[in-house]
């Protein structure tokens, strides 16, 4: 899914960079970027019905990990005292800031390539406009400026974006919003981490050692029982 987006974002700048070359706009200039511009829509449309769902899913899945091990990484001063006898310190600190830059860094770079993909697409209608202006200002465009209109239409018509199932197209928007639920999930974590005498409560221990992600389950109920 990843490798189809970087794909659609290097179709789309070379569209820009097209139209960015194109000095004097004749039916054969014009024929080469409606070419190009019809098949990054049938692409962009088969994306959105390939992958609308899963990039939703991907994002949500992105979200939760960040949240839950953020939860751990302020917990480790807990796990520390818990789990240091049978770990290396440096081995708990990584098995929790890898995933959490991992799922990050995951998150960032899809919305990333998204806003990429919504800016150039932006850029390309503005080059497209300028054409049209140029056209009507010059009597040796007057020729094509009602293709050069009709495509413009269409452009507008029909945005490149890519989809995610009942959100924003994805793009910088999107990776706010997610940014601000994980702070709000980060300001209540603050806010009920438990007291040092409290930390035996939130574990179990059994024959196989301990169980760290028993806290996550135990800590909201430990604070109102």
């Amino acid at each position: 899914m990843f490798s189809f987006n970087l794909m659609l974002k290097m179709q789309i700048v070379k569209l820009r960079e097209h139209i960015q070359q194109v000095s004097q706009w004749t039916k054969a200039e014009l024929s080469g970027v409606t070419r190009q511009w019809l098949l990054l829509c049938r692409l962009f449309r088969f994306h959105n019905q390939m992958f609308q769902r899963p990039l939703h899913s991907r994002m949500l899945q992105s979200m939760v990990q960040v949240m839950t091990f953020t939860y751990a990484f302020f917990m480790m001063d807990v796990m520390m005292n818990e789990l240091s006898e049978q770990n290396s310190k440096e081995l708990i600190v990584l098995s929790v800031l890898v995933p959490l830059l991992w799922a990050f860094v995951r998150s960032l770079s899809l919305a990333f390539n998204g806003e990429i993909i919504n800016q150039v697409y932006e850029e390309v209608l503005d080059e497209v406009r300028a054409a049209v202006v140029r056209s009507n200002r010059s009597p040796d465009g007057l020729t094509e400026l009602g293709s050069l209109s009709r495509l413009l239409g269409h452009m507008e018509a029909r945005p490149l974006a890519l989809q995610v199932w009942g959100r924003d197209d994805l793009g910088a928007g999107i990776f706010v919003q997610n940014s601000s639920l994980v702070l709000t999930y980060l300001v209540m974590v603050v806010q009920m981490q438990p007291m040092p005498d409290m930390a035996p409560k939130f574990f179990e221990i059994t024959e196989q050692g301990t169980k760290p992600l028993v806290l996550i389950g135990k800590m909201g109920l430990n604070r109102f029982t």
